[in-house]
């Protein structure tokens, strides 16, 4: 069985391949293009190099936010057509989340931000029980002291948003603030895929017509409708 997963939340564009559990293939591109250019790019590059067939996959995966309105407009319809016009499943996990499990085993805490602009994050806190990750709360979008609040004890932070406000963090949560490295800080295609394969064994699946996007707050353009 194998799944294709694809990301386009930020800035950097990937894809990755499932092979009965086993993550054969990782691409990301980060070229500054907008992702209509390289989203197919990447995925057809992909399984050339993986020696795939469209047709072999069993099940697509995608990120279904939170993140870039217009990124994640392009990666869901592109893996809503894929999975449409093959007649396969799909599978959506949370941006915050994938960021989440890319984190070492080092604290019990994790925090998951992703810069949202006009000086907010998306943010979501985990802890970790055992080999598991336990969603604590609903995923929201705020200001980076609207953290501050609910970590308790050490807490890792990890993602795009650390890196603008990591003086905010760290000054406010002395001594439990923690930081991923420099280069652990964008979201692995890798880290998708081995997510949406534990749901599709489960059968945690979802029909290409009702999938949706998370976006967490209004557009600009619809903030500026109903303003």
């Amino acid at each position: 069985m194998k799944l294709l997963t694809v990301d386009s939340t930020t800035e950097i564009c990937g894809a990755a391949v499932v092979a009965d559990g086993r993550v054969i293939g990782e691409m990301s591109l980060n070229r500054g293009q907008t992702h209509t250019r390289t989203i197919m790019a990447v995925v057809e590059a992909l399984l050339s190099v993986s020696n795939l067939e469209l047709s072999a996959i069993d099940c697509f995966a995608v990120t279904r936010g939170p993140g870039s309105f217009t990124g994640l407009r392009i990666g869901v319809s592109t893996v809503k057509g894929l999975a449409a016009a093959t007649g396969k499943p799909m599978v959506g996990v949370s941006s915050l989340e994938a960021l989440a499990h890319q984190a070492g085993p080092c604290t019990p805490l994790v925090c998951a931000v992703m810069d949202a602009r006009r000086s907010e994050v998306y943010w979501c806190l985990y802890r970790r029980e055992g080999n598991r990750l336990v969603q604590l709360e609903p995923e929201r979008v705020g200001r980076p002291t609207d953290m501050v609040p609910h970590v308790d004890a050490a807490c890792l932070f990890i993602g795009n948003g650390v890196r603008p406000y990591r003086d905010v963090i760290g000054g406010a949560l002395q001594p439990f603030a923690l930081f991923a490295g420099d280069g652990d800080h964008a979201i692995r295609p890798a880290a998708i895929a081995r997510i949406a394969w534990g749901r599709y064994l489960e059968g945690t699946t979802e029909a290409a017509e009702s999938f949706a996007p998370v976006y967490l707050r209004k557009s600009d353009a619809e903030r500026s409708a109903s303003g």
